[in-house]
């Protein structure tokens, strides 16, 4: 059996280009579309109001649900992430379940806010631990919409936007 290098060198190479393609934030026409933001409120047992901007001139039609955040928090210190949290009925939908989001129209400098409570979110990998105060005292939390969809037009495929936020010093 004789191997063909050059089939395999093509192949390699027509992979990595692809794979580089995928990974090119550049190419996503709405990847500035957006501004996302979180805010910490220590009042009560504490939660972040977390705000996502159309600052496109064009109104924007959405796979989002407008009720439930579906993003994911980062615990950082320094470049590391070191841990991840997340709201615990999204959490849940993500082990077991297949949802469509739902819809919403973001008109041009529209924005559309979450306030997630501390008592409603919790860890991803401590056994699904609550979050506390305590225990994101003094560290530093950012946030990732891990499903925010654009429709360009009717007809079309949707366009996945990765979008992060600020990152907030928690006191």
């Amino acid at each position: 059996m004789k191997i063909d290098l050059r089939a395999i060198r093509y192949t390699l190479v027509s992979l990595m280009i692809f794979i580089g393609s995928a990974f090119a934030a550049d190419e996503n026409p709405y990847a500035k579309s957006f501004s996302l933001t979180i805010a910490y409120q220590n009042e009560g047992e504490g939660s972040f109001l977390v705000t996502l901007k159309n600052i496109s001139d064009k109104k924007l039609d959405l796979a989002l649900d407008t009720k439930q955040l579906e993003g994911t928090f980062a615990i950082s210190e320094g470049e590391a992430v070191i841990s991840e949290f997340r709201d615990k009925e999204y959490h849940q939908w993500l082990l077991c379940v297949l949802w469509f989001s739902g819809s919403a129209q973001l008109e041009p400098e529209a924005e559309v806010k979450w306030t997630v409570k501390l008592d409603e979110l919790v860890y991803s990998s401590k056994r699904d631990g609550i979050v506390t105060k305590e225990s994101i005292m003094g560290k530093t939390i950012s946030l990732r919409l891990d499903r925010l969809d654009v429709f360009p037009v009717p007809g079309e495929s949707n366009v996945r936007v990765k979008i992060s936020s600020n990152a907030v010093k928690i006191p």
